[in-house]
């Protein structure tokens, strides 16, 4: 496992978080806010968009390497496994998005709704979007918190 430091704006400090950390959060975080509300305000509307997105190869394929050029900006710039939990979880959300655009790149779309079918993805929905808010709240909090004890 490769693993990148970058310095501490304020140097000598244990746990204190790196400024790329404190931007990356604060990025993840009202994205996943937003994300959440977005869901809550137009939720059907969004799920129909994905299941469109099934029906269109070429827009999955769009999606898969914007998302693969995202999560390889977040790991080869923040590939950092220790430090507390908001590093890690920049972290772990960053290669989430690398593995998500890879497979989006490599599966048939066919492949696709097998794929969420199996998963009981329509079932789970409100899981995920659960999922969001909590992790949208806690990065958004962390990165902002961070910003001020400076």
């Amino acid at each position: 496992m490769i693993e990148i430091i970058f310095p501490a704006s304020r140097t000598g400090e244990k746990g204190s978080m790196t400024d790329r950390t404190i931007y990356l959060s604060r990025l993840m975080g009202l994205f996943l806010l937003m994300l959440f509300a977005a869901e809550l305000a137009q939720g059907p509307a969004l799920l129909e968009t994905a299941a469109q997105l099934l029906n269109a190869p070429a827009l999955l394929l769009v999606t898969g390497m914007l998302t693969v050029v995202a999560g390889l900006a977040i790991v080869l710039g923040h590939n950092v496994w220790r430090g507390g939990a908001t590093p890690v979880i920049v972290t772990i959300l960053g290669w989430l998005m690398l593995l998500k655009g890879f497979a989006l790149l490599v599966v048939p779309a066919s492949r696709w709704v097998v794929m969420l079918e199996a998963s009981h993805y329509m079932v789970l929905y409100p899981v995920t979007v659960a999922i969001a808010l909590v992790l949208g709240g806690y990065l958004t909090f962390s990165g902002f918190s961070a910003g001020r004890s400076r």
